[in-house]
């Protein structure tokens, strides 16, 4: 969660022990985030990121790197998911003169860490140490922290309440299926899955009716039972669920409908699965 180093790193850099790690600079680099590579919608999206970030930045007068890359045209098999972190390195350490340390935020808490080709950031820690060079440090940011941890630091910043960017909306809209039915009034469509997962961690710890500006909300409703039906069915295998799941107290009502849904959710989708394939 890239707004948590910003908030430890940058806001919180008075401290004695973080000193060393002041914010220099800010980074956008178009290597798959923002959907499939080296195409006009994509990179339109990477512009707007770039501005987006540049107006953020401006408030702390702090400069913004930004990097449009081919290196997708030379492993065209690179998936993202599992790739993200060496696609985002070698940006980083194609200016190698330009920081000592690069934090790159986590997405797993270390407790967590496993050798997993589906998602470079399960092994980030080992990776980062090993591509760190004489010159710059890479360093995965608060990898001692879970999800939730990460989403209860900041949620009570007003900083973070006006830039919270989780959203995927932009890689849905740039993907091979090209959808296109996100509301763009919202940073956060409040659909996706990232949007999903944190309006979950949100509404558990009763903070979400102040990101309404922020998050689309208005199908959330409608949305959240079969979500947290899913969430529950799929638990054991997502680490982020579980994690999700394990923040939830008595004082947090879930539906009826929720515990229903996630007992037929796999077997659902195991049918959905064979009648899409006939």
């Amino acid at each position: 969660m890239l707004i948590k180093s910003i908030k430890k790193y940058l806001l919180e850099r008075k401290k004695e022990s973080l000193l060393s790690y002041k914010i220099t600079h800010f980074a956008c680099f178009n290597v798959g985030a923002l959907g499939m590579y080296n195409t006009e919608s994509t990179r339109e999206s990477f512009y707007r990121e770039v501005n987006r970030i540049k107006q953020f930045a401006s408030k702390f007068n702090i400069p913004v790197v930004s990097i449009d890359t081919n290196l997708h045209e030379f492993y065209p098999e690179y998936n993202f998911n599992w790739s993200h972190s060496y696609l985002n390195m070698a940006c980083v350490l194609s200016l190698q003169k330009l920081w000592g340390k690069y934090i790159y935020a986590s997405g797993y808490s270390l407790n967590n860490f496993e050798f997993n080709i589906s998602d470079s950031a399960k092994y980030e820690p080992f990776l980062l140490t090993n591509l760190s060079t004489e010159s710059t440090e890479l360093i995965s940011g608060d990898m001692e922290l879970s999800r939730a941890d990460k989403v209860r630091y900041i949620m009570n910043d007003a900083i973070v309440k006006d830039n919270l960017n989780v959203c995927l909306k932009e890689q849905c809209i740039n993907s091979e299926s090209g959808i296109d039915n996100y509301n763009n009034q919202f940073i956060n469509c409040g659909k996706c899955e990232k949007c999903l997962r944190t309006i979950l961690q949100l509404e558990i710890y009763g903070k979400l009716e102040e990101y309404k500006d922020i998050i689309d909300l208005s199908e959330w409703q409608h949305l959240k039972p079969y979500y947290l039906g899913k969430v529950i069915a799929c638990r054991k295998e997502n680490m982020m669920y579980d994690d999700i799941l394990n923040t939830i107290t008595s004082e947090y009502h879930i539906p009826l409908f929720s515990k229903i849904y996630a007992k037929i959710y796999k077997p659902y989708q195991i049918i959905k699965k064979v009648l899409k394939r006939k």
